[in-house]
């Protein structure tokens, strides 16, 4: 996914080609916890191998097919979306960036909520995912 940030002018210092793995590894390991899954859970709802989902889940392993990243994908609910985007195309990290922001930043309601309920998260200068502060 590419995310359009002040601070990083050029997306190509966001993540290289090369690390499409990592990050796939990376969003197999969090949708399948978040599902509350076992590697061999998810094997036996995918028909895959526990062992296919463990290597899957590595973010060294490079034998990633995008038919098995969609299979896994379909069983939790997600949907897989790939993008072929042009170092001159400035339209289409736009478009990246809103369908980012669109899928990850909170929804108003999310927001209504937070600030009626909880005091202000505290400020992290991490770049992960792993949980929303708020």
């Amino acid at each position: 996914m590419i995310r359009k940030t002040s601070d990083v002018a050029d997306r190509r210092e966001i993540a290289p080609a090369r690390d499409w793995q990592a990050t796939i590894a990376s969003q197999i390991e969090r949708a399948r916890t978040t599902a509350g899954l076992s590697r061999q859970q998810l094997a036996n709802k995918t028909g895959l191998r526990q062992s296919t989902i463990a290597n899957l889940e590595n973010p060294a392993y490079r034998g990633q097919s995008l038919a098995t990243i969609e299979r896994i994908a379909q069983c939790l609910g997600l949907r897989m979306c790939v993008e072929l985007i042009s170092d001159n195309d400035v339209n289409a990290e736009d478009a990246a960036a809103i369908e980012w922001l669109k899928t990850c930043a909170p929804s108003n309601a999310e927001m209504l909520k937070w600030a009626a309920t909880a005091e202000i998260p505290a400020e992290t200068n991490d770049d992960t995912d792993e949980e929303r502060p708020w």
